[in-house]
């Protein structure tokens, strides 16, 4: 038996869909850069798959209906991909032309645990390794060893060198781009 659907427009629905349409219309008149394009397009695309696979309590939403009522889905996905187009658009916006304020190639080459440490750094400048270790959920030693590691690979910097109280800082150049 074929999958034939079956939806209804809602005024959310149509809402949502305006949303995109004009998210969509705005992002391509800036003047934006191929390399901004490309981050926005990846963006984009994290936000999409977010939001679209976030169903429902069963892998087959439909339960084996062919002929099942999606209107539900169809308001759910285009109010989800309606907010992923605002993002990308405000931040198309906020950085306009200049590819230099765009965050997104740097998030890129941070490791998912690095990512979740920069939001200790928002927090406080500079911190301890037994700190970025309870940040982290970690054990103290391998808050040091993260550390040390992040410190070679140009992650972090060492504020306070001494070995009782030895604190880290971001790197500059992540200081400055993420934080």
């Amino acid at each position: 038996m074929a999958f034939k659907p079956q939806y209804s427009i809602t005024p959310e629905t149509a809402k949502s869909l305006m949303v995109i349409e004009a998210s969509r219309t705005a992002v391509d008149r800036l003047p934006i850069s191929p390399q901004l394009i490309a981050s926005l397009r990846e963006s984009a695309r994290l936000l999409s798959t977010h939001y679209s696979t976030q169903i429902g309590p069963s892998h087959n939403y439909h339960l084996g209906r062919a002929e099942a009522d999606v209107s539900g889905f169809v308001q759910y996905f285009c109010t989800g991909m309606a907010d992923a187009f605002s993002d990308v658009r405000a931040r198309a916006e906020t950085v306009g032309g200049d590819p230099r304020q765009d965050k997104g190639a740097l998030m890129r080459e941070l490791r998912p645990l690095q990512r979740q440490a920069l939001g200790l750094f928002v927090q406080s400048k500079v911190v301890t390794a037994g700190e970025l270790a309870d940040y982290l959920g970690l054990a103290p030693r391998q808050g040091r060893d993260l550390c040390a590691k992040w410190t070679a690979e140009g992650f972090l910097a060492v504020e306070n060198p001494s070995k009782k109280a030895r604190s880290y800082r971001l790197s500059a150049r992540y200081e400055e781009g993420l934080v």
